[in-house]
């Protein structure tokens, strides 16, 4: 999958889109029993200090629902920063892996668009 353009656009001007780089993303998406929902909460808390490490990461967003599905999405400078985090994000995975009720599924994007500005 190649790499294109990241775009940026407001609310309030919507026809007019700016090229702002090239990003590169990763989704995992999970699952934790319900009964561990806490604790995954937890751990994604303390987990955001660890985050904030990671080199060539530009956005990060980790989200969960009350059925213990959850989301985390990372966007990165570009596919080198994303492969270079790599270990990183092994170590991320490890940190939730007691409360996992199976692996991590995997997904990566080049091309990102994204809404800002809602203001």
């Amino acid at each position: 999958m190649g790499v294109l353009a990241f775009f940026t656009a407001s609310a309030s001007d919507s026809d007019k889109i700016t090229s702002g780089g090239l990003m590169y993303a990763r989704i995992g998406r999970y699952e934790v029993a319900t009964d561990r929902i806490a604790e995954a909460e937890e751990i994604a808390r303390k987990a955001l200090s660890f985050v904030r490490k990671v080199p060539g990461i530009k956005a990060y967003t980790h989200m969960m629902g009350d059925d213990g599905k959850g989301m985390v999405v990372a966007i990165y400078e570009n596919k080198a920063a994303a492969g270079a985090a790599a270990p990183l994000v092994q170590q991320f995975w490890l940190r939730f892996s007691p409360v996992l009720l199976a692996q991590p599924r995997l997904e990566e994007f080049g091309a990102v668009w994204a809404l800002e500005n809602f203001t």
